[in-house]
């Protein structure tokens, strides 16, 4: 149970520094100040979809790390790092929300819930894909004649 919340903190330290790291090659490539939860504060488009999208793909690489660490708990791990997560996208949206447009984290936190989903769903092979697996071992037994 202990490795699950390391595992959930520590996935959630993943979004972390690599939505941080994506943040600082654009203001790096920009040449603007780090805006650590501004999305619109970078001229043009194109960093808002580059930070939008980065904040799915670091969900499902965070959810992933959560998922293999401790394979015993996973649910309890995926738990604590939906939670976790979903208090880091509430309060980037509440922080967000009198400044400017709330549009893009809240495309960043369905995103980063469909990763999740995605995650679960590459980590843990439906009923079927276990039902095809075992078919496939009785149906076809090793011969050991030489």
């Amino acid at each position: 149970m202990k490795k699950s919340i390391l595992g959930g903190f520590i996935g959630l330290s993943i979004v972390l520094s690599l939505d941080s790291l994506m943040r600082v090659l654009i203001a790096l490539y920009v040449d603007e100040q780090i805006l650590m939860f501004s999305y619109t504060g970078y001229p043009g488009f194109l960093p808002v979809i580059l930070i939008t999208v980065m904040a799915g793909i670091s969900s499902f690489l965070g959810c992933l790390f959560v998922l293999t660490y401790d394979k015993n708990h996973q649910i309890a791990g995926l738990i604590l790092f939906i939670l976790l997560l979903s208090g880091l996208r509430y309060g980037q949206i509440h922080l967000l929300y009198p400044t400017e447009g709330i549009l893009y984290p809240i495309l960043g936190f369905i995103l980063s819930l469909i990763a999740i989903f995605l995650a679960w769903k590459v980590v843990r092979p439906s009923k079927s894909e276990k039902d095809a697996e075992k078919f496939n071992q009785q149906h076809h037994p090793v011969n050991s004649e030489k």
